[in-house]
């Protein structure tokens, strides 16, 4: 399995996508080190469509493995339009995790709803600060997006300047 492992992770670094049904074999693998290994590689391979696969999956998927995942996902070039709500919504409270990390680093702030309206009777406590602490960030860069879009309306004259000075005056009195 050691040998496996290394050839998942040398292949799969290298990007070589014909690789992608030999390593999809290992996924349910009785050793869990290359059964995890091979998840982190087809996400290597293939970023948010090699997640696709965790759509059904029940085993735990451990830290390490998850922050080999969110590397790799770095890369990839279309992480706005991946639809990771699957991950959200999984009863699994490892893709759960995974998914929320995703959120949080890619500051994916279209979720914050689906991430309010989670069910968290019966989760862990590190799930339950995950929650928390993804919910916190995009709460904190939705209040500054829309400070930044208020600071960029200028006024297009001095006139209508004036006029907007004038009316701002007159409402704090």
């Amino acid at each position: 399995w050691k040998a496996k492992c290394r050839g998942i992770r040398e292949v799969s670094e290298m990007r070589y996508t014909p690789a992608y049904t030999l390593i999809y074999r290992y996924i349910d693998s009785r050793n869990a080190v290359l059964r995890l290994e091979a998840l982190s590689g087809l996400v290597r391979l293939k970023g948010f469509e090699g997640l696709k696969l965790l759509r059904h999956y029940a085993l735990p998927i451990n830290d390490w493995i998850q922050i080999n995942m969110l590397h790799a996902l770095k890369t990839t070039r279309d992480m706005q339009q991946a639809d990771i709500s699957y991950l959200l919504h999984s009863p699994n409270e490892s893709l759960l995790m995974l998914g929320l990390r995703i959120v949080e680093q890619f500051n994916l702030g279209h979720y914050l709803e689906t991430i309010e309206g989670l069910r968290t009777e019966g989760m862990h406590i590190r799930t339950l600060e995950q929650i928390a602490a993804t919910r916190s960030k995009l709460l904190f860069l939705s209040i500054f997006q829309n400070r930044k879009r208020k600071l960029r309306k200028k006024p297009q004259n001095k006139t209508e300047f004036f006029l907007n000075c004038q009316t701002k005056l007159k409402k704090s009195k």
